[in-house]
């Protein structure tokens, strides 16, 4: 997804560097001529839910977990600069053959009188080039996060 993909300087460390990080990739998506509306921004863990637990209500762009991504990384994608093609699914179904479940345990199909289920299908996705922004790593640290109190004894 980061083929040809705009490649963002992340912004000073400091109490708007979320803002700013934020900004830029959006504007950097606009700046090539790509509608920013309905923008999708994806982050690793650590980023994703700091940016919901910061942003504020206000703030209606959706934030998707990259569970996968390196800690640091996060993406703003243009919907409309996507395209997407899956061809005709082929489904079989069959008595013989192995079934794993998602807790690794396998059963014979033929032994346990299962039909299986096997779809095959074939799928095509392309970017257009500029439609997808990053940064490989953001400078927010604790300095996005909201000021705690330091948890001094109230005295009567």
């Amino acid at each position: 997804m980061l083929h040809e993909a705009i490649e963002v300087p992340a912004a000073a460390a400091g109490a708007g560097a979320m803002v700013d990080d934020v900004a830029n990739l959006v504007g950097s998506i606009a700046d090539r001529g790509i509608d920013v509306a309905g923008v999708v921004l994806v982050a690793a863990p650590r980023q994703a839910i700091t940016l919901k637990l910061c942003a504020g209500p206000a703030f209606d762009l959706p934030v998707l977990v990259g569970s996968g991504l390196d800690d640091g990384l996060v993406a703003v994608i243009a919907p409309i600069g996507l395209a997407s093609a899956l061809g005709s699914p082929r489904i079989e179904a069959s008595r013989a053959g192995l079934v794993q479940y998602a807790s690794s345990a396998v059963d014979s199909a033929f032994q346990q009188d299962l039909l299986s289920l096997r779809v095959v299908t074939s799928g095509a996705w392309a970017v257009e080039p500029g439609a997808v922004a990053f940064i490989e790593r953001v400078n927010w640290g604790r300095a996005a996060a909201p000021a705690r109190t330091s948890g001094a004894r109230h005295e009567r």
